[in-house]
């Protein structure tokens, strides 16, 4: 059954009842919905409790290398956040303060726009607001792999979008190594739109991916240089394989046609050869089929030859 063929605009539950209310876009129609809250408790349940029905959402499940690693920046985060170097008795706790959450989502590999960490601290904040009218301080070990499991992307981000977005921003084109941003696109891009960064920002971490002689974070007030040597550690050529594997530190995996065409290649010959195997087992069985024929019809005849010589 299709309720809105486009899309949902709206919903809303009437209060004390079980109906809830959809408009959708585009088809000039409001629809009434009945809840089954019985369904929902029975899914619940058959899906177990904890982080039992997420388990086989996260990569190797629960003995798998994502779990463990969740579970050691979880815990790190605490000690960073009560100070590495304290001499106090640390108060160990399945719980870590929202301050923590940007930072250990990037440490797992999650790395969330600032709309995006606004909208997930938003997110926890209210989770027992309806309960207590408090908003919420802390996330517990539990809540957090829900939340990253939630907000994380299903499939990461494919090169064929980070080429599209360095080709909209491309200054020229060279014959040997293809579309060229200039030194200046990048950094006016980085300033200029979308959440922009400071010129602080931008130094700081250009430097921390793409190391040079001066310090991260040394502005050129600090340093005495100018303007223009504050970039000299950027080339003022950027190709998309620089911008790829020396600014963002990503490795291409190998083409994976040409590993599909060997492979593919292997299996057919394996499978040509096994093929002629067979053939020629079936050829030979035949023939061996038909000799041992022929050899019967012959006994036979033998036979009826002799019982005719002795009739006569």
């Amino acid at each position: 059954m299709i309720g809105h063929p486009v899309k949902i605009t709206h919903m809303d539950v009437y209060p004390r009842s079980k109906l809830l209310f959809t408009v959708g876009e585009g088809d000039h129609a409001v629809l009434m919905w009945t809840i089954n809250t019985r369904a929902v408790h029975i899914m619940a349940h058959i899906g177990g409790e904890g982080l039992d029905p997420y388990y086989c959402l996260i990569e190797g499940g629960q003995n798998g290398w994502l779990y463990k690693e969740i579970q050691d920046f979880f815990y790190y985060a605490q000690i960073l956040h009560e100070g590495e170097n304290t001499t106090t008795e640390r108060n160990v706790s399945h719980e870590i303060p929202l301050c923590e959450v940007p930072d250990l989502m990037r440490a797992i590999g999650y790395f969330p726009s600032e709309h995006e960490i606004g909208n997930m601290l938003h997110e926890i904040q209210f989770w027992t607001y309806s309960d207590n009218g408090k908003p919420q301080k802390y996330v517990s070990f539990e809540d957090f792999v829900k939340l990253y499991l939630n907000h994380q992307p299903a499939f990461g981000t494919p090169f064929r979008k980070l080429q599209e977005a360095f080709e909209a921003f491309a200054d020229d084109e060279d014959e040997e190594d293809g579309l060229i941003m200039y030194r200046e696109t990048l950094i006016s891009m980085l300033q200029e739109r979308a959440e922009c960064l400071s010129q602080e920002q931008v130094v700081k971490y250009l430097q921390v991916l793409l190391p040079s002689t001066q310090e991260p974070g040394e502005s050129s007030s600090s340093s005495g240089s100018s303007e223009g040597s504050l970039w000299e550690f950027l080339p003022e050529d950027i190709t998309y394989k620089a911008f790829v594997e020396d600014i963002l530190g990503i490795r291409p995996p190998p083409k994976q046609k040409d590993a599909e065409k060997g492979k593919s290649k292997e299996k057919s010959d394996d499978i040509v050869t096994l093929v002629g195997d067979v053939v020629d087992t079936v050829l030979s069985a035949a023939e061996v089929s038909q000799e041992e024929i022929l050899e019967e019809d012959e006994d036979k005849t033998e036979e009826e030859d002799e019982c005719i010589d002795d009739f006569d």
